[in-house]
């Protein structure tokens, strides 16, 4: 049978100064202080915003992630940013996801979002291979006619270099996340009556490759979430090459 024992306060304030000392109670895992040059100390007084441009467009599927609803969302056009299937994983299965760069001359659409400080650093300790990255208002346009507001932080989470890789026959880009991206893109363009917002997702994606991974029927990152599969289908028969046929045939 345990006992328990009283401790002398003096005792426990020496056990804390200790730990204090050795930083075992400042930095575990979860609390670790974040690299300020890939995550800024974002201004809490003023109002957060950011672009999302790939599977987080699917609301339930970020909604599961951040665990809460965003305040509001604008479709948009950000420029001199490249979007392709060029983000490397190596640690949770093999494959290649989107990622965003800065390149002059390119341009992408995605969803302006409004998030709190809280929500931004729970999204910034999950991400391992990009860094959030000011974004100029002036590059950001709306699409349906709304305002671009006037007062705040912008940013985009941008490909860190040494993630910045191509698919490859090791590295393929998988269905499932296929089927996400698109389905965002399709549940946006109902959402503000854009027609062609699906279309310009494509577009606006480079990179895609003849090195693809069906993984529907079991997702290799394990995630369920409601997709349009007849829809994205519809959407990829249109990619040049017939690279979406090489998909088909596994």
């Amino acid at each position: 049978m345990w006992t328990l024992r009283k401790v002398p306060g003096a005792t426990v304030v020496s056990l804390l100064v200790s730990l204090l000392a050795t930083g075992s109670l400042l930095f575990t895992p979860e609390t670790k202080a974040l690299n300020t040059d890939c995550f800024p100390v974002l201004d809490k007084k003023q109002p957060q915003y950011v672009v999302v441009y790939g599977r987080n467009m699917h609301e339930s599927l970020r909604e599961q992630k951040m665990k809460q609803k965003y305040n509001s969302q604008l479709p948009v056009w950000v420029s001199g940013y490249q979007r392709g299937w060029m983000t490397r994983i190596k640690e949770e299965g093999k494959y290649t996801t989107l990622g965003v760069v800065p390149e002059v001359g390119k341009l992408l659409n995605g969803i302006l979002v409004e998030a709190t400080p809280g929500m931004i650093d729970t999204h910034d300790r999950t991400e391992h291979r990009m860094c959030r990255t000011r974004l100029d208002r002036k590059n950001i346009t709306s699409m349906a006619g709304q305002v671009i507001p006037s007062k705040g932080e912008f940013w985009i989470y941008t490909t860190q270099k040494a993630s910045r890789l191509e698919p490859a026959g090791k590295y393929p880009i998988l269905m499932s996340e296929v089927d996400e991206f698109l389905t965002g893109c399709i549940e946006q363009a109902k959402q503000f009556n854009l027609t062609n917002f699906p279309e310009q997702c494509i577009d606006t994606t480079d990179f895609w490759s003849r090195h693809w991974s069906n993984d529907r029927e079991r997702p290799l990152t394990g995630r369920l979430v409601q997709v349009k599969r007849s829809k994205v289908d519809d959407l990829l028969s249109k990619l040049k090459g017939g690279l979406y046929e090489n998909v088909r045939e596994e």
